[in-house]
């Protein structure tokens, strides 16, 4: 099986439908899945629900990608839009903090190393779309108090972090032909809006 580890919580929802498949709640299975992985400690089970939630979608059971993340970033998007800048940066400022810590809580809580090993390309492709969105934070900010100079620089840190993202790679078979994919169209497509809002000066 291609990256075994990673596909035990899959297993696990599939298990719980074989025995009850009357009472069976994908949803309750999934975070029961992801907890029985975090061998019950319920912060490395919250960072595998950030890291299971920017990959969700499969175009075949899950057709909406990253739900939970696109909420998040809607709502900071309604905040800007409605002139709350300090509320958007501060719902901004959570949503890359959770980004960001995920990777490393997963590597080093999980019962079973091996997952982290397999899922390594895109953990620490998550880590750097967090810190491209850690880098955004300041750059709505100096937009709010019309800081030009600090807008540009914050946006070239939102601009590189981007970059080494889409520099990842899992050199295993099937996937070493293409990029790492996490929260593609979610993710991506916010921080270009918001380069787009936060245009260089120079």
């Amino acid at each position: 099986m291609n990256q075994a580890a990673m596909s035990e919580h899959a297993l696990y929802s599939v298990a719980e439908y074989g025995w009850d498949d009357a009472a069976f709640d994908a949803r309750v299975s999934w975070r029961a899945g992801l907890t029985e992985l975090a061998g019950g400690r319920a912060e490395v089970a919250e960072a595998l629900e950030v890291f299971a939630d920017l990959n969700t979608r499969d175009e075949r059971l899950h057709l909406d990608q990253a739900p939970a993340l696109a909420a998040d970033l809607a709502a900071v998007r309604d905040r800007w839009r409605t002139g709350d800048t300090g509320g958007a940066v501060a719902r901004l400022r959570r949503v890359a903090d959770r980004l960001v810590t995920a990777p490393e809580l997963i590597r080093t809580g999980l019962r079973e190393p091996r997952f982290a090993e397999e899922a390594a390309a895109w953990l620490t492709a998550t880590r750097l779309w967090g810190q491209a969105l850690s880098a955004a934070v300041p750059m709505l900010a100096a937009v709010a108090g019309q800081e030009a100079d600090a807008a540009d620089r914050a946006r070239a840190r939102v601009e590189a972090a981007m970059a080494e993202a889409a520099r990842q790679r899992d050199h295993r078979l099937p996937h070493r032909e293409h990029p790492v994919r996490v929260g593609d169209g979610v993710l991506d497509a916010f921080l270009h809006e918001l380069l787009a809002l936060c245009r260089p000066t120079g």
